[in-house]
């Protein structure tokens, strides 16, 4: 169980990336390549924060397992970018939204 809300988006975020790894190597494997870093957005700002400046006293006990991130990104394989929460469209998969920004998170999908 997270211990902060940094602490799981960084766990959640680390889940994403070994995901989105798989689908590059799945793509590879299909002769297309996916060139340049990947963009993967993130709205959670201290998140971000430690995967640039990583501060082993308040994010210790956090597994070794989810810090592999943090080399895809010095490796620019991934671009971590901020993105407002109220512009995450994944949130439609991840919590109940009032209905005007379900609406919203659909069509900008490409959803009817």
């Amino acid at each position: 169980m997270a211990l902060s809300i940094t602490e799981a988006e960084y766990v959640s975020l680390a889940t994403a990336s070994a995901d989105v790894l798989w689908t590059k190597q799945l793509l590879a494997d299909l002769k297309i390549n996916c060139l340049g870093s990947i963009p993967i957005y993130e709205d959670n700002q201290s998140c971000i924060h430690s995967l640039k400046t990583w501060n082993q006293k308040r994010l210790k006990h956090i597994d070794v397992k989810y810090n592999f991130v943090r080399d895809l990104q010095q490796k620019k394989i991934f671009d971590i970018q901020y993105i407002l929460t109220e512009n995450q469209k994944a949130d439609i998969l991840t919590k109940p939204l009032a209905p005007d920004v379900f609406k919203r998170h659909r069509n900008a999908l490409g959803m009817r």
